[in-house]
């Protein structure tokens, strides 16, 4: 099974949630369909939940392919477009790495296994 994703408007921010089984490339088309569709939608405020991804933990995806999953984000994200990503508890450690790429990179993100924290930080005025 490959990973789908739902997108879905809502106030304040575009939310993305994905589902199914992790492999780079399909974690890659993944990344680049919610954002583009979050993008079109006119959204500058991505709320990506990956908490029903399977196969994200750090002995099952390699720290390579958690950068290859970071350097891509970045590459999609648009300037002034800011992303928070979902985790659950046991993805944290392992996927605060992603955000550290993505933000080396010059782009917003936020990596959190916190629902209220992730969307509070979307909505906040920009700094």
């Amino acid at each position: 099974m490959s990973l789908e994703i739902r997108c879905e408007q809502l106030d304040g921010y575009f939310l993305v949630q994905a589902q199914g089984e992790f492999t780079l490339d399909g974690g890659k088309r993944a990344v680049e369909q919610g954002i583009r569709t979050a993008i079109r939608s006119g959204s500058t405020r991505i709320l990506y939940d990956i908490r029903k991804v399977r196969g994200l933990d750090l002995d099952q995806a390699s720290v390579t392919s958690r950068f290859t999953i970071g350097v891509h984000a970045s590459q999609m994200l648009p300037q002034g477009v800011w992303m928070a990503v979902l985790v659950s508890k046991e993805q944290f450690d392992d996927y605060k790495f992603v955000e550290t790429v993505v933000r080396n990179r010059g782009r917003r993100m936020k990596t959190t296994p916190d629902e209220d924290a992730a969307i509070a930080w979307l909505v906040r005025p920009p700094s």
